[in-house]
């Protein structure tokens, strides 16, 4: 681009140093005197000689003038142009026509612009004095722009009371450093109320002023109460999240942890800040925990389901905790969001329930141990008696009547069976391994079956059977075993005492080759707890019960190497189940 100047031909002009305050961004030119502003990157004041008569131009190049040197000298330099005369018709017009209407084009884009543009200054008493505020300003501020230029307290008495300490000390400090003037303040608006208002100003040296701000100002309402508003909500989240029990940490793709709530630095007796950057494995001992394997690159999988491990605090002690691992991504950054509870409480209840139920059947060893033997005494007895008052009755009946005999022979069977009962049952509460023999269950389930033939008949229960196992043979106690059987169809039986359609099956079935299995399935009401709480020690849903039935049973089936659960079934009633391993697994007889 080239700088235009007037002179007349043949004359001297003289240029004098180069004045950085003539860069303005309006293009100013006085005829009578021949300066000339122009806006072209490097300009110069430019004096007609002695005796010159007019005004000349000379199209030069802004990187070759003024010569090098120039700038800094004092003295002036002589430069010689080609005639150009503008006082001729039409000359002065065309080199005013350019500034115009660049000044038009200014006004439009400040129409344009959503803000209000402005250039202020620092007067002597350090009061803000506007040079120029765009026409938008009635629109944003509800102030015209010439009120504000003539007085700017009209502007600034509008401002919150409490931004006005930060606003001037910001202002000061631009005009110190001459750094930008960057501000979201405040402002009580005539018509909307309070509003925010976002100001960004440069700071330029003036001749005139000293120092000259040019600058914005928008409103930025909208985007205020969002970021407030996200502010609340993000306030709101780490609030609970600092109020949660458990640690939450969150942690890169690498395992490096970049945030941690307060449970979490209390968890591990660290300062919150001391954590971040740790990595998660200086916190849990990954040991035979392969989630963490490879600073948590399988985070993900984890899903919901715990896994059990040891924390490790500042101090090197160690406790055992659960983790749980879930992956978030956000805009292609992979996030690991870590909870660890701390298992300590957890463990310290569980051995003290542990240690009240060993004590609790420890009591109930002993009891067990003196009721049998004040039970098997009388029962010992009462078999004594029935075998005398059988040889008595062999003398004086005739062979007619051997039913009598029968019957005295299956009482006194019934005696010594009970005598073993409890004998057993002081067994099991005394935890002793059971007595195994070679048992076939089908075999055992028929003799069960017969000991409750006469109750079934009574009650009205329809009892069926479906030994589909082709295999049945175990090795078992078959006291215990009988016991087992037993007591759930006791508990069948009774569950089905006031219900209309009373049914129970019994059905066995291999499930592999070494396995057999047993399902009791009833009618009833069900057991009314869940599944796997009804097998703990005193848990009964009968109003006289003890609650020991099932867990014995439980405690049975398990010294068997077996396995036995419950649930209810599709048409009502409940289905117990248990399994046992074959006799050809090697177990020892």
């Amino acid at each position: 681009m080239m700088a235009t100047f007037c002179a007349r031909a043949g004359i001297k002009l003289q240029a004098l140093p180069y004045n950085p305050a003539r860069r303005l961004a309006s293009h100013e030119r006085d005829c009578a005197t021949g300066r000339e502003f122009d806006k072209a990157a490097q300009s110069a004041d430019i004096r007609c000689g002695p005796g010159a008569a007019g005004i000349a131009k000379k199209a030069i190049n802004n990187s070759g003038f003024p010569p090098k040197g120039a700038i800094a000298a004092e003295a002036a330099y002589d430069i010689t142009v080609p005639d150009n005369d503008v006082s001729k018709p039409g000359v002065c017009t065309a080199a005013t026509a350019a500034p115009v209407s660049m000044s038009a084009e200014l006004a439009n884009v400040a129409l344009a612009t959503p803000g209000v543009l402005g250039s202020f200054f620092l007067g002597p008493e350090g009061r803000v004095t506007y040079r120029y505020v765009s026409p938008r300003s009635e629109l944003v501020f509800g102030i015209e722009a010439q009120a504000i230029c003539a007085d700017a307290g009209v502007f600034f008495k509008r401002l919150h009371p409490g931004d006005l300490d930060a606003l001037n000390a910001r202002l000061f400090e631009s005009a110190r450093a001459m750094t930008p003037y960057i501000v979201e303040f405040r402002f009580n608006h005539p018509d909307k109320g309070l509003i925010w208002l976002e100001a960004q100003a440069a700071p330029l040296a003036d001749a005139a002023t000293g120092i000259l701000w040019y600058g914005y100002a928008s409103d930025i309402t909208a985007r205020k109460r969002s970021e407030l508003a996200l502010a609340e909500t993000a306030a709101q989240l780490q609030a609970t999240i600092d109020g949660a029990q458990d640690a939450i940490l969150t942690t890169d793709a690498m395992g490096r942890i970049k945030s941690v709530n307060r449970a979490g630095a209390a968890m591990f007796g660290y300062e919150a800040d001391a954590m971040i950057g740790l990595t998660i494995d200086s916190l849990v001992d990954s040991a035979g925990l392969p989630v963490f394997a490879g600073a948590t690159a399988t985070a993900g999988s984890s899903g919901e389901d715990g896994e059990d491990a040891r924390g490790i605090r500042r101090d090197k002690v160690s406790f055992p905790v659960e983790i749980t691992l879930t992956e978030a991504k956000l805009d292609h950054i992979r996030l690991n969001v870590v909870f660890i509870k701390n298992l300590s409480r957890q463990r310290m209840m569980e051995s003290r329930v542990e240690d009240l139920l060993r004590n609790r059947l420890d009591a109930m060893g002993a009891m067990t141990a003196t009721l049998a033997h004040e039970v098997n005494q009388p029962l010992a007895a009462t078999a004594t008696y029935l075998k005398v008052a059988r040889r008595m009755l062999e003398k004086v009946l005739q062979s007619n009547h051997q039913d009598v005999l029968d019957v005295l022979d299956k009482a006194a069977a019934q005696i010594m069976r009970a005598g073993r009962i409890v004998t057993s049952f002081r067994g099991l509460v005394q935890r002793e391994e059971p007595d195994k023999t070679l048992i076939s269950m089908h075999a055992l389930i028929a003799e069960v079956y017969d000991a409750f033939r006469r109750e079934e008949i009574a009650s009205g229960v329809y009892l069926g059977f479906a030994y589909r196992a082709s295999r049945d043979q175990v090795i078992a106690d078959g006291g215990q075993l009988r016991r087992v059987l037993a007591n759930i169809i006791r508990n069948a039986l009774e569950a089905m005492r006031n219900t209309e359609i009373r049914e129970l099956l019994i059905s066995t079935s291999n499930p592999d080759d070494e396995t057999i299995r047993v399902d009791v399935s009833d009618t009833g009401r069900g057991i009314g707890v869940l599944e796997d709480k009804c097998f703990e020690p005193f848990t009964t849903t009968k109003e006289k019960g003890m609650g020991m039935g099932l867990s014995m049973s439980r405690s049975i089936i398990e010294a068997h190497y077996g396995r036995i659960w419950a649930k209810p079934n599709a048409n009502g009633g409940t289905a117990f189940s248990f399994t046992l391993p074959l006799n050809d697994l090697g177990v020892e007889q």
